[in-house]
């Protein structure tokens, strides 16, 4: 598992080196701002400051920031074929 804190200040999707895809899941969570999150055939996601996204990391995507003040994430990816927790029975 990979926990990165992500300045976002790209305006555009093209700005931000376009959409990438590679293996594994990702989370981000949002400390401030309201980003964009873009997918290859697809509108948009907008979010807000608290508000989170999951995805497979497959699918080409990109983090741009609309707004010139920028947006901060928090970003959690899980790398493919990482082991997935077990349940602990009591």
């Amino acid at each position: 598992m990979i926990t990165l804190r992500m300045q976002v200040d790209a305006r555009t999707a093209d700005e931000a080196g376009g959409l990438t895809g590679h293996e594994g899941d990702e989370f981000c969570h949002v400390l401030s701002g309201e980003p964009a999150l873009h997918f290859a055939h697809s509108e948009p996601t907008r979010l807000r400051a608290g508000e989170s996204a999951l995805f497979s990391s497959h699918r080409p995507h990109a983090y741009v920031a609309p707004s010139p003040d920028g947006a901060t994430l928090l970003a959690v990816l899980t790398p493919a074929g990482q082991a997935q927790p077990k349940p602990v029975s009591s």
